[in-house]
């Protein structure tokens, strides 16, 4: 199904996909290229990196993490977001660099908050 999607998006027929930044024309479908098993093992790996920093949700489609502890901190949650971003390409993430943290700042669009409710639910 991501396949057919993918084809869907190239060639621009699809209406309800989510238009991709500043592209017209380019849309993103809210579909995971994961399995079902690696799927639950990524979700697993947000929830516990969640769990060690202070999460606020900013809103039904955005998430805000502070993240504290320096560049050490901050290697394995670029190295998840780039994994989640790979297979679930409607995920937006960028980084705010503060004076004491850096915040990840996590959006997903509107018909994907039910996924950015399961990353914030406890385990």
């Amino acid at each position: 199904m991501v396949r057919a999607a993918a084809r869907v998006v190239s060639a621009g027929l699809n209406a309800d996909l989510r238009p991709v930044g500043n592209m017209p024309g380019v849309s993103v479908p809210i579909a995971c290229s994961l399995g079902a098993e690696d799927a639950v093992s990524q979700l697993d790996e947000w929830r516990k990196l969640l769990a060690q920093f202070p999460t606020n949700r900013l809103s039904a489609t955005q998430l805000a993490v502070r993240l504290t502890g320096g560049p050490p901190a901050l290697v394995p949650v670029i190295a998840l977001a780039q994994r989640e971003k790979a297979c679930c390409p409607f995920f937006d993430f960028s980084f705010h660099v503060e004076t004491d943290a850096v915040v990840l700042r996590v959006s997903v669009p509107d018909d994907a908050t039910s996924i950015l409710d399961d990353l914030t639910r406890s385990t």
